[in-house]
């Protein structure tokens, strides 16, 4: 008879977490992600993600069409389509978590381009834990006195989620705003 164990002993993966204020079960899931995927692994597609008031469609098409033209099989979120690797899936507004999703989980592409707006961040948060390159156009006055965003400071803070996140590159447009540290 042969005995063994296909999944991590979880007491083990948290045992260095014991007393922070996190739930255990955010802390457990991020320790099996860390031990399933390492840090150097290459299991995941790269991912840039673009955001600010202005521009964020038509940035990310263009980033999109780049990396076809480069040979990559992207996925393309913006408020106007999801489409994976030059066939579009859907219409519409789908720039959040759910429509980053259906590019991220897709065997169609290795490359995802998502636009993000600030509805997406302040009230759904990342559907990734980290993106390779984000981009912050800019922070303007334009979509202000809605989801208790009264100021372009206000609207600079949920924007500036996204550079945050990212680890390869942080590029900001010409507001300064999202290139201020964290």
């Amino acid at each position: 008879m042969l005995d063994f164990s296909l999944a991590p002993d979880l007491d083990q993966l948290t045992a260095h977490v014991a007393g922070e204020n996190s739930s255990l079960l955010d802390l457990t899931a991020d320790a099996l992600l860390d031990w399933l995927f390492p840090e150097k692994a290459k299991s995941r597609m790269p991912v840039i993600a673009v955001t600010g008031t202005n521009g964020k469609t038509t940035t990310s098409r263009l980033i999109y069409h780049v990396m076809r033209e480069a040979g990559y099989k992207p996925g393309l979120v913006c408020t106007d389509e999801i489409s994976l690797n030059g066939e579009q899936i859907a219409s519409g507004d789908e720039c959040q978590d759910t429509g980053h999703l259906k590019v991220l989980t897709s065997k169609k592409v290795d490359a995802a381009v998502l636009e993000t707006h600030h509805r997406g961040l302040k009230y759904r948060g990342l559907a990734f834990r980290w993106c390779d390159i984000a981009v912050c156009l800019n922070v303007t006055d334009d979509h202000l006195g809605k989801l208790n965003i009264d100021t372009v400071e206000q609207m600079a803070e949920v924007k500036a989620v996204l550079p945050r996140h990212a680890r390869q590159a942080a590029i900001s447009g010409h507001c300064g705003f999202c290139s201020q540290p964290g």
